[in-house]
């Protein structure tokens, strides 16, 4: 009783520093989360998460890895994309009890205090099978290790960037400390592996990277141990990795499908020159430190985007002087039974410089004339499929902290048993917790206003589902931006649940954004937000393709936001993006806020046709074509066509009544190469099969009855599935450019 009492004590300990080390956050943690606004508005991102899943499982019942509410109306496949499960399920049972912020605050505050709770775990593991010293003591030096894993500077950086997936790293130590349970003995070990498989998927539901991370340090901890034998070792490293992987199955299996199907190849090495911890850096306070003489934060952001930073970016892994003196202490006061984690904090320190040696922000080097570089072990990574996906080599910091844990807390036993009393034991534990939070002390933390602008609470309102056009618009996923997206618009869905043109994502196939490249309205705008501009001589047929495009996925309204000082590009295109949207579109001005930040303009439109005719060779017909389509324009058999390019193919159609069905007709002919094998042709409306065809070999028409009941809104999704799909130039005789 009086070890659980302690154990509360510790984990009640970590929140309140939680709550604190974050300050103002707690202040008014319904209308402010940590993060920047100069930045990406990351955080933005992790709450809309929590909506969504709770939107999509509990609300719909259905997979929240799919997304149609984004990206009308091609939707996005979630599968590779940072969501945090372990957030969302944190926040089940508060929102929407409570404000989507405050929730989201709360969680935040949790998975710190875990994190640091599962360190001190650790270090209490670590410390009683590498030191004789009292069960006091070990206590203490554990709470030590603890504050490293679970308040490291780094930990605040990433808050401050709205990263909030790199605090959820309670399933790290865990793993690591069930995994050498494990291999302690020759009975119960399997409890010790099925504890560390359960600690796997639950590191794994946080942050698909962090598999990656636990595997390296499962890889360390095995090859370090001294017994069992190797092959018994091995066997209990499987048994866990077996158990995680059937835990993690219903992610695990999508995302190697999707693996598999290809469309998400990262162009060179995505980023990871420049997202590296840089040498200096690790010895470097963050600017966010108060203590720290150097740039401010919102400076430091603005010489990052400018290219003027100290290091190439932002510097995320400050080891911190007191963690880096006291884990130096325990390497050498453990030694032999420290080796694992020596191990672990060098391997990880070196896989987070990433590719190329970074030294004070330069990665090449003159050597009396001669330029080189010094490539690093993360080399490797980048030609292994799916690791390679991981594109930020600074965030390995998360497994350094894993292993620096339990060297701090060896280094703060050997110091504290210096002390003979128990008085004595708790004033240097003291000193040296001051000391370690000093190090990442981060306050005031950024941070950014989760308020919900008025305007979009009366949109609420509303019943029928219908799409927003919003400005600023664009498309973002890791590795680029496409116009001027901001995610703090998706994140204010949470509250009017309309659908959005565009959106932000992780990773996406490149299916998902050619088709807003293919959209001429859409694109133009995109290339006016980024310095493009337009031809208005074109107006007239824009405006045609714009009507269209509010037709099909019944766009009501259009909202703009005003521009925030400093946030380019949008802050001085704004102007331009307005005036182009007013002159394509007939708006009237519907609501505006008192702030005058965002303004509604409702769309007048005339009365919906009562039939549409698309036509594969008509420009202004691309926004009806999603993925699956070759190009428009080909003569196929005399007849203006397109080539459907597998074996699935996508149509968006507008609703044309609400009363009585609809009548599909399509007109198709198959690819035929004289093998004999007959083309077949499966219609789908909205996910439910409506039809089958064996296709004739000339062009036929084919007709498809659809009742009111399979049409949804805003629009319709019709996906044709052929029987097979070959490639000409690869089945026909001689050389064919086709």
């Amino acid at each position: 009783m009086r070890s659980l009492r302690f154990h509360a004590v510790v984990f009640c300990l970590y929140f309140a520093l939680a709550i604190a080390l974050t300050y103002p956050v707690g202040r008014a943690p319904s209308r402010f989360v940590p993060g920047s606004d100069l930045w990406a508005y990351d955080e933005y991102t992790f709450l809309w998460n929590t909506w969504w899943f709770r939107e999509s499982v509990i609300a719909h019942g259905r997979s929240p890895l799919w997304a149609d509410s984004i990206f009308a109306p091609v939707g996005v496949r979630l599968v590779l994309y940072t969501f945090n499960f372990l957030q969302c399920a944190l926040a089940l049972p508060l929102y929407p009890t409570v404000a989507l912020p405050l929730a989201t605050n709360l969680t935040l505050w949790v998975q710190m205090a875990m994190a640091g709770y599962c360190g001190f775990l650790l270090s209490c593991f670590a410390v009683r099978r590498a030191s004789k010293v009292s069960p006091a003591v070990v206590r203490l030096a554990a709470v030590l290790g603890g504050l490293v894993c679970g308040f490291a500077p780094s930990r605040f950086v990433y808050l401050a960037l709205g990263h909030y997936m790199m605090v959820a790293t309670m399933g790290l130590p865990l793993f690591v400390l069930f995994l050498c349970r494990a291999l302690e003995g020759r009975r119960g070990w399997w409890r010790g592996a099925i504890l560390a498989g359960f600690a796997l998927a639950l590191a794994a539901y946080a942050e698909m990277t962090f598999v990656l991370f636990a595997a390296l340090a499962g890889a360390i901890i095995v090859l370090t141990a001294r017994e069992p034998s190797l092959v018994a070792r091995l066997g209990r490293l499987a048994v866990a990795g077996a158990v995680g992987c059937v835990l993690y199955l219903p992610v695990l299996l999508p995302v190697v499908r999707e693996g598999l199907r290809g469309g998400y190849a990262l162009a060179g090495w995505g980023g990871a020159v420049s997202l590296s911890a840089d040498l200096v850096g690790l010895f470097t306070p963050t600017p966010l430190s108060p203590l720290w003489r150097g740039r401010s934060w919102n400076a430091e952001l603005q010489a990052v985007a400018a290219g003027t930073g100290c290091f190439s970016d932002v510097n995320t892994f400050f080891i911190g002087y007191a963690t880096l003196g006291l884990g130096l202490a325990g390497a050498i006061a453990g030694r032999g039974r420290a080796r694992p984690w020596r191990w672990l904090s060098v391997v990880a320190v070196v896989f987070s410089l990433g590719p190329l040696l970074h030294v004070d922000g330069r990665y090449l080097f003159y050597l009396d004339g001669l330029q080189t570089t010094l490539p690093l072990p993360y080399v490797l990574l980048h030609y292994i499929p799916l690791v390679s996906a991981g594109r930020a080599p600074n965030r390995f910091s998360a497994l350094a902290l894993v292993g620096l844990a339990p060297l701090v807390s060896l280094g703060a036993a050997a110091i504290l048993a210096l002390g003979r009393r128990w008085w004595q034991q708790s004033l240097l534990c003291a000193v040296a917790a001051v000391l370690l939070v000093l190090d990442g002390l981060s306050t005031p933390m950024p941070v950014t206003s989760a308020s919900v602008p008025a305007p979009y609470r009366a949109l609420a309102q509303e019943d029928e589902d219908h799409t927003l056009l919003v400005l600023p618009f664009g498309l973002r996923h890791s590795f680029g931006v496409y116009g001027a997206e901001n995610t703090r618009v998706q994140y204010f869905q949470s509250v009017h649940g309309k659908r959005l043109i565009g959106g932000n994502t992780s990773r996406a196939p490149a299916d998902t954004f050619s088709y807003y490249e293919r959209v001429a309205p859409l694109r133009v705008l995109m290339d006016i937000e980024g310095y493009k501009g337009w031809d208005p001589s074109a107006a007239g047929e824009l405006a045609k393709d714009f009507a269209s495009l509010v037709r099909l996925l019944d766009v009501r309204y259009v909202v703009v936001h005003a521009p925030l000082p400093g946030r380019l590009p949008y802050a001085d295109t704004y102007g331009q993006a307005f005036a182009y949207v007013a002159r394509l579109l007939p708006l009237r001005r519907a609501a505006v806020d008192q702030a005058g930040e965002v303004a509604v303009f409702r769309i007048e439109r005339s009365q919906s046709e009562a039939a549409l005719e698309v036509r594969a060779d008509r420009p202004g017909d691309e926004l009806y074509f999603g993925p699956g389509w070759g190009p428009a324009g080909e003569l196929i058999a005399g007849v203006p066509a397109r080539w459907a390019v597998g074996r699935q193919a996508e149509l968006y159609l507008p609703v044309l009544t609400d009363h009585s069905g609809a009548l599909l007709a399509l007109e198709a002919r198959p690819f035929e190469w004289g093998e004999g094998v007959a083309q077949t042709m499966k219609v789908e409306c909205n996910g439910v099969p409506v039809a089958s065809f064996t296709l004739a070999p000339s062009w036929q028409q084919y007709t498809v009855a659809i009742s009111p009941d399979l049409q949804a809104r805003p629009y319709n999704r019709i996906r044709l599935e052929f029987g097979y799909a070959v490639q000409p130039a690869k089945v026909l005789p001689g050389a064919y450019a086709i």
